[in-house]
Formats: C-alpha cells, structure tokens, sequence
C-alpha cells in the first residue's frame, strides 16, 4: 500500500492491486512532500518493511518510536560508517524473519564529506543486498528522499526489476527537471516509464508544469492550473488514468505556518484524536455532546506529555488523526503541555 493523498477528510487515495508500484514525488520545499507523502507512509505502513533514505534523520525522529510500536525492529544506519556493509549484513540475519524500519542518515551531509554521486554509489550498492533472495526475501518500500543529494546511477535499472522481488520505489525530489539535470532527457524519460504514479505537490517550476501538462494523449489540465493550485491541492497521474487534483494527507507544515495557526492546527489534532479514544473506549455517539464532556473529563486527566502517549497508544497505528498528530507534534515536552492546555481551553468554549 502506497498512500498518495484524500479524496475526503478520511477517504486515502492509494496505489494497490495492479497499480501497486514505484511512484515519482516532486515538489518545491515546503509544499509538504514529506509531511503529506513520505510520513504517513512510514506510519501507516505495517505490512511491508521500509528502508528510509532519511539522509538528514527528519523522519527517524518523528517516526521511529511508532514503528516500534508496530512491532518492527528499527534499524538505523550512518552512510559516513566504513562498517556499513557488514553491518547491514548482520542484522539481515539476525532479523531474517522480522519486518524492519532502516534509516539511512548521512553525519557528514552538511559538511565536506561524500558527493551526491558517491552517496548514490553507496546506497545503490546496499539496495543490491536485497535483490539477494537468499539474503531477502520478504516486500519492501524503499523511500529515496533528497534525491538530488543522493542520485543512484543505474536507478531506472533497479525499478523496472524491483516489482520481481516485491520491492517498490518512491522516489522523492524538488523538480521533475532535476533528473533531467542528474542524468539526461532519455535517461529520465526511462525512470519515469517505470514508475506507476507521478504526485506532484506544487511548487514555480515553469519546465516541470509545462512538462506535467503534455503527459498523456490529451492536455487534461493546463500548465497555468497546476502553478496555482492551492497548498492543500496535489496533481496526481496514474498509469491509464486522468490527471486529477488531489487534496494532500497533511498539509500541517507546521515550520512555515503561523504562530497562531500552529497552535490551531495542533490543538485541534489533539481533539480529534482524544475524541476518536472516548468513541473508542466508550459507548457514546461520536456526534454527541456527551463525546464532548468525555473529551473534556479525559483532558483533566492529562498532565504531561507521557499520560498523553499512553493514551494515544491505544489507537490503531491507521488512525488518521493519530498519525497527524505524530506527523506534527512539537517534540519538546513544554510545548506539548501548551497544546493540551489549548485542547482543554477549546473544549470548554465548544460545549458552552
């Protein structure tokens, strides 16, 4: 399962079935490719083990200690380590049978280690290890985030075999251009035949709306719809399928949001997310004002950020809003208090 975005608040968008398969992520920084693709995909993944380039260890801090819950053993690896391959090696056999979380993080990315290619080298020579059916054997979902920083050379080779061995792909990147410059025109146009789906979630480029528009038979949508698409909105192109304007998972990017739209969108996640646990754990109508004074009843009950996760625990990990919440939440302690005590303000207007 690959989610790509909404068609409703709760109605996921996702590739399965004969449109399973590798998927091209593209958009400008900050138009949410990893709060609205790369994230809720590592939380709402539980059948397939993930391997996470995460070059900058964004997404192991906001998702590992989920995925630990989800009972995979979490694997993290540093590309700067000359140990790498044998440790890699080891833990496949000690974990043969487990489903595995592996982050690829790079400790020398921001100063004067590796080159883009040399990373792509690297991590392309790990990918081979799980070509190996005596070494792997089992469905994955390989997430290459920051691509440009970490471009593999024979990367169309590597998609148009990965559906053999259960593997699928999403590549992530900030233009389409961007192959086009890493390779060649011919060369991109091959990565991108090889892949099921295209999610494109806004950004100036002129080339990449230009080049979106003319994919397929028909223009569906115009160069000039896709710069102005709204930040909630996703330009979705599926093998077979019409392009179509999607709206994203998340669009809660709470480092480019407002002071005061950061505490809204927080304080309501929180809400939502208590309410689902009173439904849940009681027998009142979701729809009912007694839902609202047991969500009240269950905030007193809350006084630092630990009672809160035991709470939360109790969800199912597919939970939409529990992975909201996990997607945005601050991680500093003092702020998660504020948030609670911004739900327990809220709450008290709402029943009034």
């Amino acid at each position: 399962m690959t989610v790509l975005g909404v068609e409703k608040v709760v109605s996921t968008i996702e590739l399965s079935g004969n449109h399973s398969g590798n998927v091209l992520v593209a958009g400008a920084v900050g138009s949410g490719k990893n709060v609205s693709y790369i994230r809720p995909n590592i939380l709402l993944e539980q059948e397939k083990s993930l391997l996470i380039v995460d070059l900058y260890k964004e997404e192991f801090t906001y998702t590992h200690k989920e995925k630990l819950q989800q009972g995979y053993a979490v694997l993290e690896y540093d590309l700067s380590s000359n140990n790498i391959f044998e440790d890699l090696r080891n833990d496949l056999n000690s974990y043969r049978s487990d489903k595995l979380a592996i982050y690829l993080n790079d400790s020398g990315v921001s100063s004067e280690g590796k080159t883009s290619k040399e990373r792509g080298t690297l991590v392309q020579e790990l990918f081979k290890t799980f070509l190996n059916d005596e070494i792997w054997n089992q469905s994955m979902h390989i997430i290459l985030d920051d691509y440009g920083k970490c471009p593999l050379p024979d990367i169309a080779e590597f998609l148009s075999i990965a559906k053999s061995h259960s593997i699928e792909f999403s590549i992530v990147l900030q233009e389409i251009s961007e192959l086009e410059r890493i390779y060649n025109k011919d060369f991109m146009l091959r990565i991108l035949t090889n892949c099921e789906a295209i999610l494109y979630t806004g950004g100036h480029s002129i080339q990449d709306a230009e080049f979106l528009s003319r994919l397929g038979e028909n223009t569906v949508i115009s160069a000039e719809e896709i710069l102005r698409m709204e930040r909630n909105e996703a330009l979705l192109i599926v093998n077979g399928k019409k392009p179509r304007v999607i709206n994203k998972l998340f669009v809660e990017d709470l480092t480019t949001q407002k002071k005061n739209d950061y505490w809204e969108v927080l304080t309501n996640q929180l809400l939502e997310v208590l309410h689902d646990y009173v439904v849940q754990e009681t027998n009142v109508a979701a729809s009912s004002n007694d839902a609202l004074l047991k969500v009240k009843e269950l905030l007193n009950t809350i006084n630092s950020a630990e009672d809160l996760e035991k709470i939360i625990s109790t969800l199912e990990s597919s939970n939409i809003f529990k992975v909201a919440w996990i997607t945005c939440r601050p991680k500093e302690e003092h702020l998660i208090k504020s948030v609670i005590e911004s739900a327990k303000n809220k709450i008290e207007s709402m029943i009034m």
